[in-house]
């Protein structure tokens, strides 16, 4: 069975040199949510794509974006937070003997410190992005 790619419409916001700068909505979280009229979350998402072609400000494109990348983003976004938290407990409970609240303080920690991790990892990944822009 042959992954079908994902593809999305944005909107370019401005080029400098190699770099384009996309926005792109974000109905996805936004859809189903009851409470989206009252919300101040950014509801907008800026992609940083370095490509050699030119485009003009406001210029709708659409982004091919490959199935393995959104896995591997929502990975390191919502699951990896997730089981560093746990494992940080686990290891702070069962193998350096502390109390509870020691240890759920040291998750917690840890917890804040793979959120610094994410951000380090995004900075790669920017890097080596996989995502393709087509003109609509």
């Amino acid at each position: 069975m042959e992954k079908e790619n994902i593809i999305e419409t944005g909107i370019v916001k401005s080029q400098n040199e190699n770099i384009v700068v996309i926005t792109r909505e974000n109905p996805d979280a936004c859809r189903s949510c009851k409470v989206k009229a009252t919300c101040n979350t950014k509801h907008e998402i800026d992609i940083f794509l370095e490509t050699p072609e030119k485009y003009e400000v406001g210029e709708i494109v659409e982004l091919i974006i490959p199935p393995n990348t959104r896995i591997f983003s929502s990975f390191i976004i919502y699951i990896a937070p997730l089981i560093i938290l746990i494992i940080s407990y686990i290891i702070s409970i069962e193998i350096f003997k502390f109390n509870d609240s020691i240890s759920i303080f040291i998750s917690f920690l840890s917890l804040i410190i793979s959120f610094f991790l994410i951000k380090l990892v995004n900075l790669k990944v920017k890097k080596n992005n996989d995502i393709k822009i087509i003109r609509k």
